[in-house]
């Protein structure tokens, strides 16, 4: 049994209740050798109150660090900060992006570390609805030749990359990643940056192991099929950025046609949800957005460490969402 130290990484945002039952179940684990490093993005003074009672309770200082930010710097830097002060401590050497309003297994912890073997140092989990324990939420993210990512269903193909509720990285993995200091992109906010880190660490070589059993139970809908404007700007937004930085050239003229069928279904699907104006917003600071990724783009073609074969190789062959 791998017995390396772990790394739980949690945001709260408003949400003590869902922290604090995430917390409790975290008690649980059968692995002991972990650290929680728990930030707060600036939440209400009566929300942070009630984490705090509680850590205080159920938690010393070697167990878990609460790092209170003065400002909601969105899930992508308030990981990032965490993440920092994580792998501040040289020991640490695995990672784990755990969402607040999640509830594991006791054994989750060691079930993800014996996934970790060679090339596949970040893992992807079934993660299961936590209203509805018989769904399944995301068994990690899939990537079309349309540059549509989504939430797989099953094992049953190739995983890109773990998705963001529930992810374990190596240490090796976020340092050879990391850019600007960030190991998620800052400039995301929210939504899409675990797609962004995955691909990043798969050009470098890094393969996406699994864990194929139900450990983790999260809150968010496995069934939703509408999404909030909220989420609507920033996912997509933030997957045009993401194809722009990670696809390599020869992909671009391959999947051309792709792509533009896929954006294009996309555009047109929230235009008949009546979201025209929000999802041409998205698009269009996405594209104004990428001249400031340009160099970004630049370091990350010239140091990938696959060929542009072995990427067509990893995405998925359909165009939009398989499941639908």
């Amino acid at each position: 049994m791998n017995q390396s130290k772990v790394a739980i990484i949690i945001l709260n945002w408003n949400g003590a209740d869902y922290t604090v039952n995430c917390l409790s179940s975290l008690k649980k684990s059968h692995f002991s050798n972990y650290k929680i490093f728990l930030a707060d993005n600036n939440s209400r003074p009566n929300d942070l109150l009630k984490i705090k009672k509680f850590v205080n309770l159920e938690f010393n200082e070697y167990q878990l660090k609460l790092i209170e930010n003065k400002e909601n710097y969105g899930f992508a830097e308030g990981n990032n900060i965490a993440i920092r002060q994580a792998l501040s401590e040289p020991d640490i050497q695995y990672v784990f992006l755990l969402n607040n309003d999640t509830v594991v297994s006791p054994e989750f912890i060691e079930k993800g570390l014996s996934a970790i073997t060679g090339a596949k140092q970040m893992i992807a989990f079934k993660i299961m609805s936590l209203d509805h324990p018989e769904q399944t939420d995301s068994c990690g993210l899939e990537l079309t030749r349309g540059g549509i990512s989504y939430n797989k269903k099953d094992f049953n193909s190739p995983v890109f990359c773990p998705a963001g509720a529930m992810a374990l990285y190596s240490r090796s993995l976020l340092e050879s990643v990391k850019m600007n200091n960030d190991y998620l992109d800052s400039r995301y906010f929210v939504y899409a940056e675990d797609l962004d880190l995955g691909f990043r660490a798969r050009l470098k070589g890094f393969d996406c192991g699994c864990v194929n059993e139900p450990l983790v139970y999260h809150k968010g809908s496995a069934s939703t099929s509408t999404m909030s404007r909220t989420a609507i700007f920033y996912t997509y937004r933030n997957i045009l950025w993401t194809l722009y930085k990670n696809f390599p050239n020869w992909l671009w003229v391959k999947y051309f046609i792709h792509i533009v069928v896929g954006q294009l279904a996309v555009i047109m699907i929230n235009i008949w949800r009546k979201q025209g104006k929000l999802i041409i917003k998205s698009y269009w600071t996405a594209i104004t957005g990428m001249k400031k990724m340009k160099n970004d783009r630049k370091k990350i073609q010239k140091e990938k460490s696959i060929t542009a074969k072995e990427v067509s190789n990893i995405i998925s062959p359909y165009i939009f969402n398989r499941y639908y």
